[in-house]
């Protein structure tokens, strides 16, 4: 957990603290209750995620599992 502060500050331009949330089936997340997306999620299924805003207010997540990858998740409607 100390390597993961001490990284999470300088990855990402964010607005937000880091929350974990979990990838349902479907590469569906869900937060603040909206459903959330973006490619590749559909392999992840039961991972966690950190997930925060962006300054631009996206959000934006982090995979915790190998490979790493940061993504831009969008809003299913």
């Amino acid at each position: 957990m100390s390597a993961w502060r001490a990284c999470q500050g300088e990855l990402a331009d964010r607005a937000s603290r880091w929350v974990m949330r979990r990838v349902y089936p479907g590469g569906m997340v869900l937060h603040a209750r909206r459903w959330w997306t973006a490619d590749g999620l559909a392999g992840r299924t039961d991972q966690s995620l950190a997930l925060a805003r962006t300054s631009e207010g996206q959000l934006l997540a982090q995979t915790l599992e190998l490979p790493p990858e940061r993504l831009l998740l969008r809003e299913v409607a």
